[in-house]
């Protein structure tokens, strides 16, 4: 699993252009894909947030810092974690193609 699979892999489930993923926008959509594209790629890869970051035009610690407000998102919001369990499934091999949601 890479990095940029799992940035098209979001960027399809949320319809939202990984350009758009990757701007330097804060508007609340794009910030909530962005931890979402985040919080995957710590789990089904051995990329540091250094590494990570630079694929959304981050600083590590800003993704250390989103990922921590992801974790705590996740405890508070079952519609985010049905989002994240079901991309994990698509992006481990459980499911067989990304369907799309808006948000």
């Amino acid at each position: 699993m890479t990095l940029p699979d799992i940035l098209a892999a979001v960027s399809a489930y949320y319809g939202m252009p990984e350009i758009d993923i990757r701007s330097t926008a804060r508007f609340r959509e794009r910030v909530i894909v962005r931890q979402v594209y985040v919080y995957l790629a710590r789990h089904l890869t051995t990329e540091r947030f250094e590494d990570i970051s630079q694929l959304v035009n981050r600083h590590g610690s800003t993704i250390s810092d989103g990922m921590t407000t992801m974790r705590h998102r996740l405890t508070v919001d079952p519609g985010l974690a049905d989002d994240v369990e079901y991309l994990l499934g698509v992006l481990s091999g459980g499911r067989a193609e990304v369907r799309r949601r808006q948000i």
